[in-house]
């Protein structure tokens, strides 16, 4: 998985290739989300777990949003 999936997540934050590629997927094609408006968001979300013993929060990672 590693070196692949890396360079798939590198193609997909370029924003003309998200932006094509989801228009295609969820649009048929027609030019609703445009690349200008897209940024980037930070992928890592916290989880602080309650009731379960747990006394530190718990860091987990997206791939992109």
């Amino acid at each position: 998985m590693g070196k692949f999936d890396a360079e798939s997540k590198k193609y997909v934050n370029m924003k003309h290739i998200f932006a094509d590629a989801f228009n295609y997927l969820m649009h048929d094609g027609k030019q609703v989300i445009q690349p200008d408006q897209l940024f980037p968001v930070d992928t890592t979300e916290i989880a602080v777990l309650y009731g379960n013993g747990a006394r530190t929060p718990v860091q987990k990672y997206r791939d992109s949003l």
